[in-house]
C-alpha cells in the first residue's frame, strides 16, 4: 500500500540532534506506512554525510539539498517535493511518540475541516543547564493548563508538530517566507481559519521537544526574533489574530513600547526567571549577590516577558498611527 502521509523535517547544521530525531523516526517503523522527506538547508557540519547514508537505508527516505535560505522556505520545499495527500511537519529536534503518524491520520480523518496539532513537551535531560530545566518546567506548567482532551480551534499552531492536507496547504501558499521565524506558523493558522480550516488539538498527537540545551542568552535572542515576528502577524491580521492582549501601546509620555508582562513584572524579573538571577533587573545581581553581565540582564528582561506571555514590539515595526 502506498503511503498517504509524509513527514517533513527541515534542518541546518544540527547533525547530532538530527541523528537522534532520525533514530526516533525509525522507531515508527511499526506505525502506518509513511514517507520521510528531510530538507537540508545548506548544512556544512556533517549533516549531508549523515543524510546520504540515511537515504540509502530505505526507498521511503528522501533528502533535498538546497542553499541556505531558512527553515520557512525549507518546509515549503519539502511540501512541494512530497507526493502524498497528507503532510506532517516536524522540527529536527522533535522525538515523535509511538503511534505518532497513526494518531495524526486518525484525527485528520475524524475532523475533515481541521488540521491537527498536539503537545510538544520539553524533555529535561539530567545534564541540561539550570535555565534549560527551568524553561522546560515552565512549558510543562503552561501545557498542564491547557483544556483536558481534544479541542477545536486551538488558537495556536507550531510547525514543530502539525499535520495538514497538502492540497489545502499549497492552495494557501504554504508558510510565508517574508515573515521572520516564529510568526510563519501563526500566520498560516490565521489564513487557514479565514479559509474555513480549523485547528484540532489532540493530546494523543504527542512529540517530545529536545531544546533544553539552549542557554538563557541564546533563548532570549531567539525570543526577541519571535516577538518581532508576532508583531508583524498582528499588524497583518489585526484583531482577528487574537494577539491584542499581547501588544500594548504605552502612554505618550513613554518613549518605548513595553509588553504587559514586562511592566507587571518590574521589578520582579528575577522571580520570573525562576530564581536563576534574583533581582537581576533592579541591581544586576545574580545568585549570592554576584554581578551579572549586561547581556544577561538584557536577556532576563526579555525572559520575564516570555514567561508572562507578553511581546515587545520593536520601534521599527510600529505603524505611523501607532506612533502618534
Amino acid at each position: 500500500m502506498d503511503p498517504r502521509v509524509t513527514l517533513i523535517i527541515s534542518t541546518y547544521n544540527r547533525c547530532a540532534i538530527l541523528r537522534e530525531t532520525l533514530d526516533a523516526v525509525a522507531g515508527l517503523r511499526n506505525d502506518i506506512p509513511h514517507n520521510v522527506v528531510v530538507v537540508d538547508d545548506g548544512s556544512s557540519d556533517g549533516t549531508p554525510e549523515l543524510l546520504s547514508s540515511w537515504a540509502d537505508a530505505s526507498p521511503l527516505h528522501r533528502v533535498i539539498e538546497r542553499a541556505n535560505s531558512g527553515a520557512i522556505m525549507a518546509r515549503n520545499n519539502g511540501a512541494h517535493a512530497a507526493t502524498t495527500e497528507l503532510l506532517i511537519f516536524m522540527d529536527d529536534d522533535i522525538r515523535p511518540a509511538p503511534g505518532f503518524v497513526r494518531a495524526h491520520l486518525a484525527a485528520l480523518e475524524a475532523h475533515p475541516d481541521c488540521w491537527v496539532t498536539g503537545p510538544v513537551p520539553d524533555r529535561v535531560p539530567a545534564d541540561t543547564s539550570a535555565w534549560g530545566r527551568y524553561r522546560a518546567r515552565a512549558v510543562q506548567r503552561w501545557e498542564a493548563a491547557l483544556p483536558e482532551g481534544p479541542a477545536r480551534d486551538a488558537g495556536w499552531m507550531t510547525a514543530a508538530n502539525v499535520s495538514v492536507r497538502r492540497e489545502e496547504f499549497l492552495d494557501l501558499g504554504g508558510f510565508d517566507g517574508t515573515l521572520a521565524m516564529g510568526g510563519e506558523d501563526l500566520d498560516l493558522m490565521l489564513r487557514a481559519r479565514e479559509d474555513g480550516i480549523h485547528l484540532w488539538f489532540d493530546p494523543a498527537v504527542a512529540a517530545e521537544h529536545h531544546d533544553s540545551f539552549l542557554t538563557l542568552a541564546s533563548f532570549c535572542r531567539r525570543q526577541e526574533r519571535y516577538n518581532e515576528a508576532v508583531v508583524s502577524v498582528w499588524e497583518r491580521h489585526g484583531t482577528s489574530s487574537g494577539l491584542d492582549h499581547r501588544i500594548e501601546q504605552p502612554p505618550r509620555s513613554r518613549r518605548r513600547w513595553t509588553g504587559r508582562g514586562i511592566r507587571s513584572a518590574h521589578p520582579r524579573a528575577g522571580r520570573f526567571a525562576g530564581g536563576i538571577s534574583t533581582g537581576a533587573w533592579c541591581g544586576g545581581a545574580g545568585p549570592g549577590g554576584r554581578p551579572l553581565r549586561p547581556g544577561t540582564v538584557s536577556a532576563l528582561r526579555c525572559c520575564s516577558g516570555w514567561c508572562d506571555s507578553s511581546w515587545h514590539p520593536p520601534r521599527a515595526q510600529r505603524t505611523r498611527a501607532q506612533r502618534e
